[in-house]
């Protein structure tokens, strides 16, 4: 569907308004499609979840929901079996097992009463990173000394490694996981998983990422 078909209507700090995704729900099923890509989150995920179930259209097209995670503890019910979801990252459900996560989701839960979604494993991220720079650049080291040290910095999280590799070592780096929804005994589980390293779907060091797009990826490095 051509972009200028519809228009994004921004508003109440950058959220989608309702009837704009009204638009793009109606204008897909007018026009016809083999799939629908979508990258909304939170709240734009819900609102779009709820009118194309209403419509019927997530049950009769191919969906990607590339950050449709944070829409499964709240909404899932409304999400079709062969809905491929990811989680902008090993998050949520395609979180390597590990004691550190299994720690994060437990707490995260009980403290919250639903399970952390992949916002919640950013920051988690974000918090370990910081506290390992402090850590290296020492007691009373200053916020430019504690920055050197977050360069280039590599740790493990609650979802698996992260390496602080892009942006001169100031942008962290980490697998891309995607899985298809299939309910078994009514529960959501996942199948045809796949990860993606790093160094597969993250444009060289320096590259422009649409340009490495269009080159075809080069030096790109995947299983």
């Amino acid at each position: 569907m051509p972009w200028n078909q519809w228009q994004l209507s921004r508003g109440m700090g950058g959220r989608l308004r309702l009837e704009s995704v009204a638009t793009l729900v109606w204008n897909t099923q007018v026009n016809s499609a083999d799939v629908i890509h979508t990258s909304f989150w939170g709240g734009d995920t819900d609102a779009f979840v709820l009118q194309a179930a209403a419509r019927g259209l997530l049950a009769d097209n191919q969906v990607i929901f590339t950050a449709g995670e944070t829409a499964l503890n709240s909404l899932g019910e409304h999400l079709p079996d062969g809905a491929i979801i990811g989680a902008r990252g090993p998050f949520g459900p395609f979180a390597p097992e590990s004691e550190l996560n299994t720690w994060f989701q437990t707490e995260f839960t009980e403290r919250f009463g639903t399970p952390p979604t992949f916002p919640a494993y950013h920051m988690a991220h974000a918090l370990i990173g910081l506290k390992l720079a402090q850590d290296k650049a020492g007691v009373g080291a200053s916020t430019e000394e504690v920055i050197t040290a977050f360069e280039g910095l590599e740790f493990d999280g609650p979802g698996g490694r992260v390496e602080m590799s892009r942006g001169n070592g100031h942008q962290a780096a980490t697998e891309m996981v995607y899985g298809r929804l299939k309910r078994v005994d009514g529960e959501i589980t996942f199948t045809d998983i796949t990860r993606y390293p790093a160094d597969c779907v993250n444009p060289p060091e320096g590259a422009e990422t649409v340009e490495w797009i269009k080159a075809g990826m080069p030096g790109a490095e995947c299983n």
